[in-house]
């Protein structure tokens, strides 16, 4: 009777772990959990595909090192180290860029001391590891600073150019208003004319747009 109590005990245990290890694979979200000394111990369907997406080995002691540095040093940063210590931060927080053959993707990454309840006031654990693909989101945020950019760009030379032409008009107009020579009053007119076709192009470009989003 023992015996049998027991097998039910271990394959209630069995089962909720696998719908917990379902749900996590079915996220989106690239989640993982590391033991004390920095081993990767389990990740979701989505953390795997991360590994092999920038040839990460799920076995290497330094590889959350390797992610949070983009590969540039074997050393976790203080603040993700303190994650691991009881007497550090409990929490940490950093945006990352990884290389996947020239292809540069971004994540927002957490990482989450988890304690236990051996001792009064919890003993670490592990670590849990969240990271979410934000590629889409940092691109868009630099194509929207990139066209604001130009526009900022474009209106500030177009500024300049509005005031070279409204200048000659004004100025031509008055000197026109002032001669009693006919040959100067039709050379000033020439020259407002002239001006006023430039502005008017001018004009036509600053409502254009898709020419300012291109840079020209």
């Amino acid at each position: 009777l023992y015996k049998g109590d027991y097998y039910k005990l271990l394959h209630g245990v069995n089962m909720t772990i696998q719908a917990f290890c379902r749900h996590f694979d079915a996220m989106p979200e690239a989640i993982a959990f590391f033991d004390p000394s920095g081993f990767m111990v389990y990740g979701n369907k989505t953390m795997e595909d991360f590994l092999v997406q920038f040839g990460l080995d799920a076995s290497d002691q330094n590889m959350l090192a390797d992610i949070l540095s983009s590969g540039e040093s074997l050393r976790l940063p203080d603040q993700a180290a303190g994650v691991f210590s009881d007497s550090g931060s409990g929490i940490f927080s950093m945006t990352v860029s990884m290389s996947a053959d020239d292809d540069w993707h971004s994540f927002s990454l957490s990482l989450r001391r988890v304690t236990g309840m051996e001792e009064e006031g919890g003993k670490l654990s592990c670590v849990m590891l969240t990271m979410t693909d934000i590629t889409e989101v940092m691109r868009a945020k630099s194509e929207a600073e990139r066209a604001n950019q130009f526009k900022t760009e474009f209106l500030s030379n177009m500024s300049h150019e509005i005031r070279t032409p409204m200048n000659a008009i004004l100025g031509m107009t008055q000197i026109a208003g002032q001669s009693k020579s006919i040959g100067e009053i039709k050379e000033c007119i020439e020259k407002i004319e002239g001006s006023s076709h430039h502005l008017l192009g001018i004009l036509n470009d600053i409502l254009d747009m898709s020419k300012i989003e291109a840079g020209k």
